[in-house]
């Protein structure tokens, strides 16, 4: 009796939990604002944009991290923190990049694709740093705000469960992963 694991199929409840389907996730894209940051929160990232294109990285970091400690929680710390913690990644300052990440990520208040964005990446930093349960739940987050099963996010959680031993939780991720990917990743 040969089973491919391939070609078996596995559903989110498999995973633990349920995923939205296409109709919700498109409701919650709509019901999310797409906003813009107040004004002097807007000249800053304008700023640090410019030094961004410049490829002066350092300049923006300085610019936005000014801004940074001074903002009230809500979408214009959350949307600086987004731009300022990638910022830090790309100088592999991960401590400083996760940190403002994460909160970015927590306070839950950016357009949808930044969100999705943001939540992906703090689970990428984390596994990148061995922080192995932050990982998987943020990565898990991701699964469950965007409804999508990618092979990528379920191969991280896979890889994260079995730096923590935990094999038995591997298995619906990676064959998750085998099942979602259009070719086999050689």
């Amino acid at each position: 009796l040969a089973v491919s694991m391939a070609t078996t199929s596995v559903s989110a409840q498999d995973l633990g939990f349920s995923l939205p389907d296409q109709e919700t996730v498109e409701a919650a894209k709509q019901s999310r604002e797409n906003r813009t940051a107040s004004q002097s929160v807007g000249r800053a990232i304008m700023e640090a944009f410019e030094y961004y294109e410049e490829e002066q990285i350092q300049e923006s970091i300085n610019v936005l991290a000014e801004e940074y400690p001074e903002l009230d929680a809500g979408y214009d710390k959350a949307y600086v923190g987004r731009f300022l913690g990638t910022l830090y990644a790309q100088v592999e300052d991960i401590d400083n990049a996760l940190r403002i990440l994460k909160d970015a990520a927590d306070l839950d208040v950016l357009g949808w694709n930044d969100q999705a964005a943001v939540l992906k990446l703090v689970g990428q930093l984390a596994l990148q740093e061995e922080q192995y349960q932050m990982s998987v739940d943020y990565l898990t987050r991701w699964l469950k705000f965007t409804g999508q099963l990618d092979t990528q996010v379920l191969t991280f959680i896979a890889n994260a469960y079995y730096q923590q031993k935990e094999f038995a939780d591997v298995v619906p991720f990676a064959r998750a992963a085998l099942n979602s990917a259009k070719e086999p990743d050689k």
